[in-house]
Order: C-alpha cells, then sequence, then structure tokens
C-alpha cells in the first residue's frame, strides 16, 4: 500500500507497507486492496540454511521518502509507525507498538523490512520503540496483524495501512502419509511382541 501528499514547499511525501515472504518461504498472496496472506511457522535458525534465522515466514516492510526541491526531512511530518503482535482482529490502534524514533530521522528517505519476532517489537527501545500491549507474538498462532504508518503534517492525518492474515500450515500430505505408516509399523511391533 502507498499514498502521496504535498509535504513543505517543493516536496512530496510517500509512505509506504508492504508484507513479504522471509528467505525461502512461501510466497504472500495480495489482494491488491491492503491484505496479505501468510502462512503460519518460523524459520528454523540453523546457521547456513537456505531459511535464516529465527522469526515468522514474513516480514513487514516500510518506506518513507521525500522527493522534490525542498530541504525537508522525515523529522519534519510527524510519522509513527504503528504495528500489532496480537493475531485477534481489529487490534486497536490504542493496543498497537510504535515506532516513534522517525522524529529523529534527519534524513529525505528511510525503510526497513522488519519481523514480527524480532524481540527489540515486543520489548521496545526507550524513545524509539514502544511495545505493544500483547507483546508476546507467536508465528505459529493464525489470526490478522495490522500495520499502518501514519503521518501527523498539517494537523490531517495521511495514513497508509495494511493486514497480513495469517493462516495455518496444513501438514503436507507425504508428511501424513509417512506418520501414519510408521504409527502403523509401530502397533504391528508393539502386537508382535505382546503375543
Amino acid at each position: 500500500m502507498i499514498t502521496t501528499f504535498d509535504g513543505l514547499v517543493g516536496d512530496t511525501v510517500t509512505i509506504a507497507l508492504a508484507a513479504t515472504q522471509r528467505f525461502a518461504n512461501p510466497a504472500l498472496s495480495n489482494d491488491g486492496a491492503g491484505t496479505y496472506t501468510a502462512q503460519a511457522g518460523e524459520n528454523d535458525g540453523t546457521p547456513g540454511s537456505t531459511t535464516g534465522t529465527l522469526g515468522s515466514t514474513w516480514n513487514f516492510s516500510y518506506f518513507i521518502g521525500i522527493d522534490g526541491d525542498g530541504d525537508s526531512t522525515i523529522a519534519d511530518y510527524g510519522i509513527t509507525l504503528f504495528y500489532d503482535l496480537d493475531p485477534a482482529a481489529d487490534t486497536d490502534s490504542a493496543a498497537m507498538g510504535t515506532f516513534d524514533g522517525f522524529p529523529l530521522v534527519t534524513q529525505r528517505q528511510w525503510g526497513g523490512s522488519e519481523n514480527a519476532g524480532f524481540g527489540y517489537l515486543a520489548s521496545g527501545i526507550p524513545g524509539v520503540v514502544t511495545p505493544p500491549s500483547f507483546a508476546s507474538f507467536n508465528p505459529f498462532a493464525a489470526g490478522e496483524y495490522s500495520f499502518a504508518i501514519v503521518s501527523q503534517f498539517n494537523q490531517a492525518p495521511e495514513v497508509v495501512a495494511m493486514n497480513v492474515n495469517v493462516e495455518a500450515s496444513p501438514v503436507p500430505v507425504p508428511a501424513t502419509l509417512a506418520l501414519m505408516a510408521l504409527g502403523l509399523a509401530a502397533l504391528g511391533y508393539s502386537r508382535r511382541n505382546a503375543g
């Protein structure tokens, strides 16, 4: 999701959010209206693995940029990034975590890709990150996670928002069949030893 608005003299401000797969995890689907769908689960964290470090299978990404001939910076636009670690739908913005450090950013472009499993999002960083009231992220929890960037420039908020719907990961059919075969073999072995 992306929006632009007129900034200080000669500048245009762009704020954007997206959700993306993390490393070699399944791709997310996007309905084009601000809702992404991801599979529940986490990376295995094995050093050198193709899935990278621990965290969920998806990231949320943000971008703030200023174009034009003016000399404004991100700090001039009262920007806050809201994030949600609660899988329940419709989390109120007052219960969300926030990146409050944007007033410190004296650049014209800033962006990043974060994983809801990053510990500092749950614990906070004084003056920069305020943790949400529900500060325990579970990458296996199916549900809806909400994100928004809000600019309070000129007392008229500019907002870009998105949701990430996380679906429970089905057990792959080959794994189910292998588990069933193992159970039947164990049952046969126990009957043979009992008789």
